[in-house]
Order: C-alpha cells, then structure tokens, then sequence
C-alpha cells in the first residue's frame, strides 16, 4: 500500500488507478479476518495508513478512503487498538476541527464517523482516559452543526454520542440536555420537505410522493400542491436521531429516563412518517423507551409506562397489519423485545396478550397488508421474492413465541398451544422449502423446551412431525431439529411418552447408522442422553450407552456436552451397571473436552463432579485408569479434575 499509494501520490499522481479498490480489498480484509490472525498486521498497515494521510498531495477522496480503514481496523481488533489511539485522534483532529465556509466535508465526516467506531471498539476501561476530551470534541461539533444548520454533521455527531452511551453509560448524564434539546429539534424539524405541485412532469416522482402529504401546521389547503418529498439527508437524520435515541434509552439506564415523556410523543409521530427506514426506526426506538420507563417505580413513572406501553403496543399491532414488510419485521421484533425486557408486567394489561397473538396469527395466515400485495404481482421473480419475504417474516413472528413462552409460564403456554402448533403445522406442506421445515420443527421444538412437562398433552401432535423431521432425507438441519424435538419429549414427555419410546430409539437407531451431518449425529447423541436421563428404566441401556459413547467426541453441537456427561453422571451416582464397564471411555471423553472451548462452565463443573466421586469411591481405579490413557494431555486434565475444588456449598453441580 505504501509504495502503491504513498509514492504514486508524492510523484503528483493523487487518485493512482485501482486506489479504490485497493482500500476496499483492506477494508474487507480487516472486517473478515479474525482478531488473533488480524493483530500481526495491525502495526505495519497502521504505517502505511498513517503516511498516506500525513503525505501533503494526497487528494481528499485518498485521505478519506484511509480514513475508513482506520475505522475498520479498529472494529476488528477493539481495545488492541487501545495503543494507538492517540496518534490516530490527534491527526483525526486536524479535519474534525478544520474550518471550512460551508457544510462538513466528506473528510470531516469520515473522521467523526472513525472516532465513534474507534470509541465504541475500546471499550469502557480503555476509552475513560479520553471520555472527557471526546465529549468536549463532539459538543464543539455539534454546536458547530447548529450554527451552519448542517444536518450530515448533526447526524455524525449523534453518532458518536450513540458511540460514547455504549461505553460509558451513565457517566454521560450530565451532557445529556445539550444533546436531547439537539436532537428534539431534529425529530420535530420539518427541514427538506420540498412541495411537488400538480403540473410536475414526471409522473413517476408524483406516484412515488403520493403518499407524502405532509400538512402539519399548514392553515390551508394549496390545491396547487399534489404533495411532499422530502430531501434524503434529511430523511437521513431523523433515522440516525431515532437510532441514537435508541442506544441512549439502552445504555445510559436512569440517566436518560427522566427525558422520554420529554420526547417520546415526537418519537412517536415518526411512526407515521411517509418514508419506511423512517418509521422503521422510530419503531424500535419506541420500545427500546418503553423497556426503559418499565425500570421507573414512582406513581408517576408507573403511569407513564402503562400509558405508552399501551399506545406502543396498540400501534406494534396496527403496523403489522398496515405497513411494508421492514417496518412489519420490526414490529413484530418489537414484540419479543418487549417481552423480554419487561417481563410479565407487559401482559398485566389484559389487552395485550390477544393482541400479540392475532398479530402472530395474522403474519401467519397472511393477512397482512404487506403479504396480500405481493399475491397481486404476475411477474414470477418478483413472486419469488415475495414469497421468500413471506418466509421471513413468519419467522419473524413464530420468534415471539418463545420470550411469550417464557412471560406466561409453561403452564398458561399450554393454554394458547393448541392455536400455535396448529399454525406451525400448516406451514408443514410438501411443497415447502428446506428453510421452511428447519425453522417449523426447530422453532416446535423450542416450545417444547418452554412446556416442559405440559407438552405431554400434545405428544400426538408433535409426534410425527419430529418422526418425519428426523427421516427428512434432503436436509440435516430438518434432520437435526426433528432429532432435538423428540429428545426434548422424551425428557419431558412422561409417561404419555412410553408407548412411543421403541418407535422412538428405532427411528433414532436407524438414522444413526446413515448420519453424515454432523449436527444431526451431534443431536442423536443428546436425544439418547435425554432418554436415558428421563427413562433409563424404560431403555435398554446395555444397547443406547455405547451407542452414545461411539458418537462422541461431538463434532459441532457442543452444548449437548453438558447434556451428555450429566447423564453419565448421574448413571455413575446409581451404579448402573453399563456405564461402570464403560467407565474408561466415559472418562477419556471428558478428557477430550474438558477445559476445551467445547465444554462450558456448566459442563466443566459435571465433569469435575463425575471424576472427584470416581475418585472419592475407588482412588486406585482412577489412578489406573488415567494411566492407561495413552495421551499425556488427556491424563493431565483428569488428574486436574480429579484435584478440583467442589462447589462452596459441598453440592453437586447444576444439571
């Protein structure tokens, strides 16, 4: 880079050919490589960088190009950037605080938008050294935008206000009225609305801005008006507002609470905005205050909370039903993000949960304005997309479920099931696409994970769908969640589960023999595991143990590790017969995985459980059977589980 660059620009040739194409080639390197193989780099393409911008008859474009590079470097390799961070901000400094006679240009832009990305990469104990003079920086940009009324400059400057609330959270309280008063009048600004009068020639433009009428606080009717654009920059920066708006409700906690009724009600309004990145994002802003009001424990933060939620909710419900189809996947996030973030107190107003239902339903039996529209379209590609977008956005909906699940309990789950496994079901078609069933069988199984026990009601249903799933010869990911669907109900089936138990480790037999996937043989092994667990008495153990055994070590799934070994353990606890004869293998697997990134802290802590009781009940077993395993690394981790510490409170580990 520096030979191809830096001399071509000092020899007079600012732009050399291919220059462009150059920086994006780095840029997509560093975006793609990992940290650890990227840091080696980190030092020399710094150099070349640097130079390029510090070489005089470097052109604008050039110096922005490089620009861009810092900022990608640095969200690739985070607080490793740490280190440099000084010499990067202070020639980043030199076009932040550049004066020019009109607007920013595209280098100060560049620069304000690599120091956010440099700000949010450091994170919060190497950025605090520097919070200080940054926040001081941005005030003076965003003053600076006020005076020249640049709304690009403005936009960046939220940017990275949004970026200094990712770090510092409630530090940033006290600088918050400076920018909330900036960024309501970006939200109420009427900037940039532009009237297309009925006599423009292009027709085009006045289909396209039909909808753009735009008569807030207009005393009467221009009937020479056929109705409004409105100019992309601006459009522009009321999204970035909302977005930061977001990111100041997510991050800075208490701090930003008391400024949402100031707001919200100009938040809202956007969500009938004519553009849809508009109103998408007022969207999601909206529940991201809703989440933050419901921290508020005073009568009138109480009150302020159900009056939005409710406003919020009743609108989530009439945009799925209304809007286009970006603005509908960010409804109906909203929904889960909803449930997730407050809790049960969201369903406290009784409306609620059949409006979240019938949205799901809706999305499901397309009845939504954007899934009819595309059933008008004739062009086959265009279907096509359509319907790949239909795809999506049941997804979208069938993703509610589950933190609904989690809200009502398994319990009053149970009570709403029947509607849900049927909407499920019916998407279950032969003509239906591999993405189809993975997400159909994978998402049923979810909810079986949510019931728990109370799936046993609906073992008829589910039955044969994770039967067919688990036999679906053209996808392993079908295959996979078929096989993780009919562990889950052998976990908690019951006994309504027994009768189906053969049918179940024959299907399961069968697949394994011709299993090539390795998710799909991962989750054989995990669905065994959970047999065993729920119904050892039931399952011919001497036949399923070894079978288990031969499928480990896991190849892809590691989670089911914990599955797996506490399940050995606790046939260890009750002395079943098969897994003491098998003892040296089951302890060779752990081995394998044990203080591995393939064992999480739970599995570890059921591994190190399982050999201290081998330990405690025959110490000259163990040792004879770690030293008969040939690895030296493998005997090393038994010894060490073997020398752990048991919990504090003496208990075994969770399982």
């Amino acid at each position: 880079m520096d030979i191809f660059v830096c001399n071509r620009s000092q020899n007079g040739c600012p732009d050399p050919p291919g220059a462009t194409r150059l920086f994006y080639a780095v840029e997509v390197f560093c975006e793609n490589m990992e940290q650890q193989d990227l840091l080696p780099h980190v030092e020399p393409l710094l150099q070349h960088v640097m130079a390029i911008l510090q070489v005089e008859r470097t052109s604008p474009y050039m110096k922005k190009n490089a620009i861009s590079v810092l900022g990608s470097m640095a969200l690739s390799v985070k607080e490793h950037m740490a280190v440099h961070f000084e010499k990067v901000v202070a020639l980043l400094k030199i076009y932040l605080l550049g004066e020019s006679q009109g607007d920013s240009t595209p280098l100060q832009l560049q620069s304000l938008e690599t120091l956010a990305q440099l700000t949010r990469s450091l994170g919060t104990q190497h950025i605090q050294p520097y919070a200080n003079d940054i926040i001081e920086l941005a005030m003076v940009l965003l003053q600076r935008s006020k005076a020249k009324d640049d709304p690009e400059l403005r936009k960046t400057c939220y940017r990275l206000f949004s970026a200094l609330a990712s770090v510092l959270h409630e530090k940033l309280t006290p600088h918050l009225p400076p920018l909330v008063e900036s960024i309501q009048a970006s939200l109420q600004s009427k900037q940039g609305v532009v009237p297309v009068l009925k006599n423009d020639s292009n027709e085009a433009v006045l289909q396209r801005l039909g909808e753009l009428e735009y008569s807030e606080g207009e005393e009467e009717e221009d009937l020479d008006v056929a109705g409004y654009s409105v100019e992309n920059i601006f459009l522009e920066e009321k999204e970035d507002t909302c977005v930061a708006l977001r990111e100041l409700a997510e991050s800075c906690g208490e701090g930003f609470v008391p400024f949402i009724p100031r707001i919200a009600q100009d938040v809202f309004d956007l969500v009938a905005y004519p553009n849809e990145d508009v109103r998408q994002a007022a969207l999601v802003t909206m529940t991201h205050f809703v989440i933050a009001l419901s921290k508020r424990t005073s009568d009138e933060g109480v009150k302020c909370f159900d009056d939005w939620t409710a406003r919020v909710m009743s609108k989530l419900s009439e945009v799925i039903l209304n809007d286009e189809y970006s603005v509908v996947t960010s409804a109906l996030e909203g929904y889960s993000e909803l449930l997730g973030g407050v809790g049960e107190r969201l369903l406290q107003q009784p409306q609620h949960l059949p409006s979240i239902l019938a949205s799901v339903t809706n999305v499901f039996t397309c009845k939504t304005k954007c899934q009819r529209a595309g059933d008008d379209d004739d062009d086959d590609d265009a279907s096509m997309d359509e319907a790949e977008m239909d795809e999506m956005l049941v997804e979208y909906a069938g993703d509610v479920l589950d933190p609904l699940g989690k809200v009502l309990g398994p319990a009053r789950f149970s009570q709403h099931f029947p509607a849900i496994v049927q909407l499920f079901a019916k998407r279950l078609r032969p003509s239906s696409s591999e993405c189809v069933r993975s997400y159909v069988v994978g998402k049923l199984a979810e909810c079986v994970e949510i019931l728990g026990p109370h799936c046993a009601p609906f073992i008829h249903v589910l039955m044969p769908i994770f039967v067919a799933g688990a036999r679906d010869l053209s996808s392993g990911e079908v295959r996979g969640n078929g096989i993780y669907g009919l562990g889950l109900l052998g976990l908690h089936g019951g006994e309504m589960v027994l009768p189906h138990l053969p049918g179940v480790l024959m299907c399961l037999s069968e697949v394994m023999a011709v299993e090539k996937e390795a998710q799909a043989s991962d989750n054989i092994c995990g669905a065994l595991a959970r047999i065993i667990a729920a119904h050892g008495r039931s399952v011919p153990i001497p036949t399923v143990l070894p079978a288990v055994l031969n499928c480990l070590p896991l190849r892809e799934d590691f989670e089911e590790n914990t599955t797996v070994f506490s399940t050995f353990s606790a046939l260890y606890q009750q002395r079943e017969p098969t897994v003491l004869l098998h003892l040296p293998m089951v302890l060779r697997a752990a081995a394998i995985v044990y203080t591995t990134p393939q064992a999480d802290a739970a599995c570890q802590s059921v591994i190190e459980d399982l050999v201290r009781r081998v330990k405690a009940d025959s110490p000259d077993q163990l040792t004879a059977m770690i030293a008969a395993v040939p690895e030296p690394e493998l005997r090393q981790r038994l010894e060490a589980a073997a020398n752990s510490a048991p919990p504090p409170d003496g208990g075994a580990p969770q399982q």
